[in-house]
Parts: structure tokens; sequence; C-alpha cells
């Protein structure tokens, strides 16, 4: 072969390259375009050369082989070439081909100029050009160009028929543009999910993994949607950092963590990532993948489903206090516990458990409440849970609260304040936890109305004495304490209910607590 240098075809237009017969030089595939010589200043087409002129356009990519090759290199799948051909230009004379562009993840057209001075431009597959101007105001589309070279990298959203035009300049004789065609694909990207079938409230791991050529793409933006069962679209961040739910940062691994799934049924995560590559390779790839939520109860308690009645008996103002609940969803709830509190102590006056509630079912209970010197309005209401495992039941919409305005009830002891006793109860000890359910850590408030010896310590739903918080004389006022979640050993506690207990000589109080990990 006589070597086709660059050089040779820049210069003087009446300069003659040799035309050098190579058999075999086309396999018959059609992504060989003609490739031309230039003799005394015509262009003339001569397939004979198209490896040579291939050779120096393309150092990696050659001629595809034929459709009866099954010699395919991964090379040519990864990037492969779609648009191929030297163009020779008169004065003002402007040329145009076709680049039919598949599944890719971008897409590279450049011209080379080889002699001349000619403007390049791009008509994509739904007719909009795509110019300098375009690449400026479009993040989807990179211009480059040099003394030598001009270029569009274009992240490709569709497919399609692309045209590349060139338009020589009057100015200049003639002009010369070697123009070529890349679509880069595919870029390997797999969504996956650490269960693909959840139970209720569950944490749960998406990854996006992204590679290129068997090396992992790094810096990349990853976005995705979370949709879940009734359509609610949740804004997704996949990261590779080392956090977010992200094992090793810098390995190609992108991850987002959600916590408790609260509804039943098929969730859809699209993920997409994009930006910059490898050398100017514009990533634009899209994946979906879809994980479940077991069924299970859904109990819901809401602040219309709360009736408050004011009356007065045995000269107490009372309030009837009136709920309804229900279980939503497509499981029975087994062995449901439904608290009647006061919203501003968080004191418990009332509680009923209730077993086997079905799919559907309604239900209602009915307690009075003796109402505090001095208050200007009433907050009552209530929480529905299971005594079973939380992830076993829906968390939200099970707590509310009514208000009720006292200013306008009457009663006669209204104005009368209690006066102290010399005798202090024993037994109103005043046991309030907030927040409750919990996911960090809650605190524990009591009251002692004297001077004794306390026991306060957290128990499991087994019985079993988790942590030990205070135990000792105290005096009388009222305390707080913080319980971080841990056990006595320092660990932090499973998911799960929890019951708080103050002891005092014969006297003691209860509260449930619930930790949600």
């Amino acid at each position: 072969r006589v070597p086709l240098h660059r050089g040779i075809l820049q210069s003087e237009t009446s300069s003659l390259v040799p035309r050098v017969r190579q058999p075999g030089c086309l396999r018959g595939s059609q992504r060989c375009l003609n490739c031309v010589s230039i003799i005394s200043g015509q262009a003339q087409e001569d397939p004979c050369i198209v490896n040579l002129v291939a050779e120096m356009l393309n150092r990696t990519i050659n001629c595809p082989p034929s459709k009866e090759s099954s010699n395919v290199r991964e090379s040519d799948v990864t990037a492969s070439q779609i648009a191929f051909r030297l163009i020779p230009l008169g004065a003002g004379e402007s040329s145009q081909i076709l680049a039919a562009a598949g599944s890719a993840d971008s897409l590279r057209f450049q011209a080379e100029i080889w002699a001349g001075d000619f403007d390049f431009t791009l008509i994509d597959p739904v007719g909009r050009v795509v110019d300098p101007d375009t690449a400026a105001i479009d993040p989807n589309v990179d211009y480059y160009e040099d003394a030598l070279l001009m270029s569009y990298t274009v992240a490709s959203s569709f497919e399609g028929e692309w045209s590349i035009v060139v338009d020589a300049s009057q100015s200049a004789d003639s002009a010369l543009a070697a123009i070529k065609g890349i679509e880069y694909s595919p870029v390997f990207m797999r969504i996956g999910f650490d269960d693909v079938e959840l139970e209720p409230s569950e944490t749960q791991r998406i990854e996006s993994v992204l590679e290129w050529n068997g090396q992992p793409i790094l810096d990349a933006e990853v976005t995705g949607i979370l949709i879940d069962p009734q359509e609610i679209h949740t804004d997704l961040s996949l990261l590779d950092d080392g956090t977010n739910g992200d094992l090793v940062p810098n390995d190609g691994i992108y991850t987002a963590e959600i916590l408790g799934n609260q509804r039943t049924g098929q969730y859809m995560v699209h993920v997409h990532a994009g930006g910059i590559f490898g050398i100017d390779q514009v990533l634009n790839r899209d994946g979906s993948g879809v994980y479940f939520v077991a069924e299970r109860p859904d109990l819901e308690l809401l602040a219309s489903d709360i009736e408050l009645i004011p009356s007065t008996i045995d000269d107490q103002l009372k309030i009837s206090v009136n709920m309804e609940f229900r279980n939503n969803g497509a499981a029975y709830a087994e062995s449901v516990l439904v608290q009647v509190i006061e919203e501003e102590t968080y004191i418990v006056f009332s509680e009923s458990l209730f077993v086997n509630v079905a799919p559907g079912q309604e239900l209602s209970l009915s307690t009075d409440w003796d109402v505090r010197f001095g208050i200007a309005e009433a907050r009552l209401g209530g929480l529905v849970n299971t005594l079973g495992n939380l992830s076993e039941f829906n968390l939200v919409d099970n707590e509310a609260y009514a208000t009720l305005p006292l200013s306008g009830v009457e009663h006669e002891n209204d104005l009368e304040e209690p006066q102290p006793s010399t005798e202090m109860p024993t037994e109103k000890l005043a046991l309030r936890v907030f927040p409750n359910p919990f996911t960090n850590g809650t605190t524990i408030q009591y009251v002692l109305p004297r001077s004794q010896d306390i026991d306060l310590a957290v128990f499991d739903i087994s019985g079993r004495r988790v942590r030990q918080l205070k135990k000792g004389m105290k005096v009388p006022g009222q305390y707080s304490v913080l319980w971080d979640s841990r056990n006595d050993n320092g660990q932090i506690v499973a998911s799960g209910i929890y019951f708080a207990r103050l002891r005092t000589g014969r006297h003691q109080e209860v509260n449930k607590l619930m930790f949600l990990r």
C-alpha cells in the first residue's frame, strides 16, 4: 500500500493523488461509504482506497465486516461508525450525507478540515438544525472547534436519521471535508434493589451500576423518580460517594436509600444518568426497575373520626371522647391497641385491645376524661397501633387529635382553684413519653409528689429489661430522662414495641414506646 497522507490532499487541487489498487478492500458492508481520490482537481469515487482513508481518519475503527462474517470485535459494538465520507466542494457549494442512529448513549459527528473553509451543521431526526449557537444553549449538545477539526457531541435521546451538512465558503476556490459519525453504545446500566419483595416499613436500597468498556463510569449525575402504588412521585438522588446507602465510593455503583415504604403494592423506579465521561462522550442513559411491598393492615385514625362532647357528672366537668378507626389494608390486623390520649401531656387515660380487625372493618370506642383546672381548650385523641411487629402495619395516619374550646362550657367550679392537699397522692406519677413513636431517642417525664425511692427502666415486649435508666431516692419534683434507644450494653435496640415502667414502692405506671429504626 502507498500511505495516504493529509499533506497530499491539502496541497493544490491540481496535485495528483496516486490511485492505489488494493483488491478486496470492500466487503459488502453498507457502512463502508465511498471515498474519493482527486485527479487534476476532479473528485472521483474510488472504492479501492477506502481502507487507506479509513485508517487515516480513524485509527481504531476499520470498515466493519460483512454480514457473512462472524468475527465481530467488541470495539465494533462499543463504538459503531454510522457515517464516513470525504466530501469535495466548490466555492459556495453545499453537500449533505445521512447517518442513521440506533439506540445510542451518545453520538459524535466531526468534520476534519482538509482544505478550504466551510460551515458544519446537523439536522436531527425531528428536523431541528444543530449548529454552534444551538450547542451554546442546549446542555445535551457540545461543540468543539480548532484549526483542523469541528465536532458535535450529542446526548442521543431518540433514534432516527441525522443529516450532516457542509457548506463551502464563497471566498475559497474549493474545500475538502472528511466527515465521520460515531455512536457510542452500549453503556452498561443495571438497576437493582436489596430486595424486590419487601415487608412493610422495611428500608429499601436502590443501586444503579454504570460501566463503559468494562470500566466504571465515575462522576456521573444520577437521579431518579420513585412512583408508589398511588402514583405519588418522589425525587431520588443516587450517589457514589460512600453516603446515601453507597457502600464503596467511586466504584461506579450509585445508590439511594428509601426509608419505610408505607403503601402496599408495586413501586416503580426510573433512573437517569447524565454527564460527560471518557473523552468528549455524553452519558444519556435511562433505566427502570420494579419492587413490591407485601400486603398488610393499614390502621387509620383521623381527626374527623373523633367526637368530643362535654358533660358534668358530680360537679366534675368531663368530656366524652368517641373515636372510630378502621383497617384500610388488605390483611388482618391482630392485637390492635387503641390508646386515648391528652395531647398536651401525652398521658394515656384509657386504652382498649381489639383482636383480628378484618380488612375494611371499622370499629369505635368511647371513654370519659376529667377536665384539668384552668385549661382553655381540650386536645384529645388517640393512637392506633398493633402489639405485633411494627413493620406489619402502616404508620401513616394512625394518630390524631380533636380540639374542644372550653370558654363557653359552664361549670360551677371553673373559678374555684383546687386547694393543695397536706397529703400528696402517691399513685399519680404522671409518666409521659415524647416523641412517641420515635426514630432516635425519646424523653421520659415523670412527677414525684414526695421524696421516695424510684425504679425507672425500659422493657421489651417479652418482659425482659432492656435499659435501667434511674434508680434510687428522689426528692419531689418533675424529672426528664432521655432514652437514646440503647440497651444496658450500649447497643441500639431493634425496631419494635417497648415499655417504660416507673415503680415507687407499691405504685407503678407503664407507658408503651414505639421505636422505628
